[in-house]
């Protein structure tokens, strides 16, 4: 009797005691296959900012490497948020939020700010603060492979 009761208190107990971040549904293959993914294309992301500093040339393919590297770090936090994650959640909102900072600052710095200061932002706001996201994001995934 008492084991039959466990089982029926098993989904409350779930629900009482939230995952705190932890992915239980996905299979371990998939959130490898996350990780690599977002390793993979950080690493990208880096060598061509390092190859851009020599070069001036490589700025494009950096920021093709940080286009793909946002758009799927997004669409991964949006579907590991929609799964439960709550760590992936609050990356998803604050990305979100960044972007709607970073366009409202930039017309504002386009409207007369002078052009070494939209230079700054360039550089901080398309380069040095999606690359934080980005390490965050691939450590986040890092630590939901570890937890499982």
């Amino acid at each position: 009797m008492n084991t039959s009761k466990d089982v029926l208190d098993a989904p409350l107990a779930e629900i009482i005691n939230p995952t705190n971040g932890k992915s239980h549904h996905t299979p371990i293959v998939l959130l490898k296959l996350d990780f690599g993914i977002s390793a993979v294309l950080l690493v990208l992301f880096i060598l061509a900012g390092l190859a851009a500093i020599y070069d001036r040339e490589m700025i494009m393919l950096m920021m093709i490497c940080a286009f793909f590297l946002g758009c799927y770090q997004l669409l991964s936090g949006l579907i590991g948020s929609i799964r439960g994650n709550r760590k992936k959640l609050i990356y998803f909102v604050a990305a979100l939020a960044y972007l709607a900072i970073l366009s409202g600052v930039y017309m504002y710095a386009n409207t007369g700010l002078g052009e070494s200061f939209e230079v700054v932002i360039a550089i901080t706001g398309l380069v040095l603060i999606p690359m934080a996201f980005a390490c965050y994001y691939t450590k986040l995934c890092y630590d939901v492979i570890k937890e499982q």
